[in-house]
This record gives C-alpha cells, structure tokens and sequence, in this order.
C-alpha cells in the first residue's frame, strides 16, 4: 500500500462521523415542573400527557470521548436545567436504551457496539443515535461506568463545564488517555518508556492533537513511540469485542505470524480466539468484524489496521456483529 493510500484512510478515520440526537432527562428539566421548551412533543408515558423537551442534534466525530461534547450539550440544555449547580460538574453520563454508555471507551466504538452497526446494511446510520443525557449526583451507576472522582484542591475539575473552551483542559478525561497510550506503548515495544520519554511540549501536543481532531500531528508524534520496524514490534495493541456476551478480549497478537513468517491476519486472530464465530480465516459465516463502521477484510494484516485504524487511546477496536440476527425461541 503507497503512503498516498494510508494517509488517505487515516485521514478518513479521524474525520469518520456519526449523528446524535440527545435528549434531556425529564427528571432534570424545567418541563417536569410544568414549564414549556424548545425541542419536539413527545408522549412520556410515566405522566400520561404530552411535554415539551428539548432535543439536541450534532454530527459529531467517532474518534472521539463523549466528554470533549459535553460543554455545548450542556451549554444547549442549560436554560432548561433545575439544579443549575450540577452544570458545574463533570459526572454526567448518556444513557441508550436504558443502558448507561462508557465514558471512557470512543464514541464511534460505542455506536457500533450499542446499535450492532452492520456496515452492510445501507438504512443502519439513517437515523441518529438517540440518546438520553443523565445526572444524578446521588446515584451515579458504578455497576457500569467508572466512577469520576473529585480530585481534591483542584477547581478545575469542577469549572463550569458549558464555559470550557479548551476541551484539553478536561483532567479527568487525559490522565485515563494516558494510562491508555501507556498500555499501548507497553504492548508494542514491551515497555512504556518511549512515551514517558517524549518531551513535555510532545506529551502535550500529542494529547491535544486528541482533543482537538488533528491527525497529522498525532501521526508525526505517535511515530516517534514505535519501533522502528515491524520486526521490532512486540505485540498488537488490540481489543475486540463480542457480541452478546459482552466480553472484551485482548489477546496477544504478533504483528508476524511465526510458523509462516508473514503478516498474522485479521481473520487468522479471529479464527484462533474465537473460533465459534469465525471458523473461516479467509470469509465471513457466522459474524462479522467492525472497525469505525467499517467492515473489515479477514485477509488485512492485522499490523497494517493497527497503523491506518487505530483510535486516538492507541488501540484498534474491532466490533464483532453476527452476520445475520438470531432468533430468540
């Protein structure tokens, strides 16, 4: 593959997009206490009657944390707010179905997790995902989200959320980053020190590239933390994620495959650790594997993906869907 190609699919994963439509919870507008909004009728069966709430919509960018979008969220729903303290607090969570969402995992990892995304099926992304934005202060769901802990002496942690402009400045949100880009970097080269060496003005701008979209410079920094061949590289910092089950798996992959000297491919880790779902190394069966919302060849050398496909945490996520919807009996 020419550099031309891979730069050209980075480039369209960093600006891959998805549609959000996010809705105020009733618990915590103005409208439950009678008042009118903006936004669409809906008929809330909990009262029986027709109210007014709110809506949001955005197109937002899939290699990204829900977090970088809660300021202009919550800066719209503002006016709308009974308990205008919690505007200054970072532990707001957004709900699907119920479900309660991950903070810390990427939000185009999330859509297609949550909404079995099938790249294959032309109607999948023609509706927005349709959210609930969510606070409790009291009850916030720890069986399902890491908790977001107060950091003592720190004002910034609880600045006023709708007037933060630098979505760098999110604490919370870059000291989980790091631990991530270190587990990766462990991963690939079997020690962290490479970034845990990079200067404070690349450790800096690496983070920033994250928050503000640019790829370019996480490219050019990211580099400099790998080996400088594939030979050198340790293992694969990949994750993948089954369906129903609800398991995370992080085997341990060689970007070399031993026995055939060549390029270990998707489909080969695929067929090696989950065997039941993907019999075949080479086509597709029983499931199918996802990366930002796209279906992915088994034939791709896994080190190849990794390069043009990770997300910005340094980790390729992979999606598994089943191939065709299950009966339930």
């Amino acid at each position: 593959m020419s550099s031309s190609v891979g730069s050209e699919i980075i480039s369209s994963v960093w600006k891959g997009t998805i549609k959000l439509k996010i809705a105020l919870d009733r618990e915590l507008t103005e409208v439950a206490n009678g008042e009118g909004g903006d936004g669409v009728t809906i008929q809330d069966p909990r009262l029986s009657e027709e109210i007014d709430i709110p809506i949001f919509y955005t197109t937002s960018n899939r290699n990204t944390y829900f977090h970088f979008l809660l300021p202009q969220i919550l800066f719209f729903f503002s006016d709308h707010i009974k308990d205008k303290e919690s505007l200054s607090r970072n532990d707001w969570w957004v709900e699907f179905e119920n479900v309660p969402l991950k903070w810390n995992w990427p939000l185009g990892l999330l859509h297609d997790i949550y909404r079995s995304y099938n790249p294959s099926n032309k109607n999948a992304n023609a509706e927005p995902w349709d959210l609930v934005l969510k606070f409790n202060k009291n009850k916030y769901p720890i069986s399902d989200i890491i908790p977001i802990a107060e950091e003592p002496n720190n004002n910034e942690h609880f600045s006023l959320i709708p007037l933060v402009e630098d979505p760098s400045s999110i604490k919370f949100l870059e000291t989980y980053w790091v631990n991530q880009m270190k587990e990766s970097c462990f991963v690939l080269n079997g020690s962290s020190k490479s970034i845990m060496n990079l200067s404070k003005e690349s450790s800096s701008n690496l983070w920033r590239s994250v928050a503000f979209k640019n790829a370019d410079t996480f490219e050019g920094i990211f580099r400099s933390i790998l080996p400088k061949h594939v030979g050198l590289i340790n293992h694969v910092p990949v994750r993948f994620y089954l369906p129903i089950s609800n398991l995370v798996l992080q085997p341990v992959i060689a970007p070399i495959n031993p026995e055939t000297k060549s390029k270990t491919t998707l489909g080969e880790v695929l067929q090696k650790n989950t065997e039941d779902l993907f019999p075949a190394s080479l086509m597709y069966t029983v499931a199918l594997p996802v990366c930002h919302g796209v279906l992915v060849p088994m034939n791709t050398p896994i080190i190849d993906l990794f390069f043009l496909m990770k997300y910005m945490d340094g980790f390729l996520h992979i999606n598994i869907i089943m191939a065709e919807k299950m009966v339930m009996t």
